[in-house]
This record gives C-alpha cells, structure tokens and sequence, in this order.
C-alpha cells in the first residue's frame, strides 16, 4: 500500500493596510511518494516569497558623516528574494499590473524569458539636516530612502 501524496499550506496574516497584506507566519507541510527506486532522484524546490530585510546604516560607514548632520543614520532596509510565478501575480504581492500580466503569460508558457524577483513597492522620504556648499544648515527630506514594503516585479 502506499500513501497519498499531498500539501498543504497554512497562512496567519495581519489586518491589511493600504492595500498591502502582511504574512506573519507561514508552515508547508509536505506529504511525498517516494520513488522506491534507490536511483532515482527527488527533487524538492521550495521558494520563499519576497520579503523586506531590516538594514540599518550609519552615515560614518559610507562617509556621510561630514555633510549629514542629523540623523546620524537610519533604517534603510531592503528587498531580496525570488518570487515564484504563483506568488508573483498574486494581488498584494505583485508591484504593479503590468507584473501580474507579465506574470500569466509566463505561467501560460508563452514565449517570454525573464524571473520575478522582490523589489520595492512603497518607500518613504527620510528628513536630513545637512551643510550645503556654503556651510549654510538645510533641512530636507529626501525622497525613496526608505523601503517600507516589498513586492515582486
């Protein structure tokens, strides 16, 4: 006799905000036929969805220091990850329509090369005191420092 093969996968997402849904816990289980044939190769991809990763960077690592006044860093943040087809076009997590389109037509196997991949899909400025050329103190925000969401292209 043998078992059934099956998966199952088990989302806990949180309330959603701006349009955008946030994964707070994911489990997959995996229930596989393994060939009984010792030779024979089982092959198992398992691919994360795309995701933002927490960065911080200090100013006087990349020699900003001497112009930045305040802040003396922060939270910059960033995307990595490949996007699966299934995720790719999934509302929420693609970054744009033309993804989600361009996302079907590969899941339809025509003709077109390319992978999804995380990239971001909202950001926000960051506000800087800084000396401009004539060591006058400035204050202004510079836009798209900020990764705050991640999506896939």
């Amino acid at each position: 006799p043998t078992s059934p093969s099956g998966l199952g996968l088990q989302f806990q997402f949180s309330h959603a905000q701006d349009q955008d849904i946030h994964i707070l816990q994911a489990q997959l289980w995996l229930y596989l036929q393994v060939p009984r044939d010792p030779a024979a190769n089982l092959t198992l991809r398992i691919f994360l969805a795309a995701c933002r990763k927490d960065y911080y960077v200090d100013f006087r690592d990349i020699g900003w220091n001497d112009w930045i006044i305040k802040p003396e860093g922060y939270q910059i943040n960033y995307c990595v990850g490949q996007c699966p087809l299934h995720v790719a076009g999934s509302p929420g997590m693609a970054s744009s329509f033309h993804t989600a389109v361009f996302n079907l037509v590969k899941a339809n196997n025509i003709q077109a090369s390319g992978h999804s991949c995380c990239v971001p899909t909202r950001r926000r400025p960051l506000s800087v005191l800084y000396f401009d050329r004539n060591s006058n103190i400035v204050k202004t925000d510079i836009p798209d420092m900020i990764v705050d969401a991640c999506g896939c292209s």
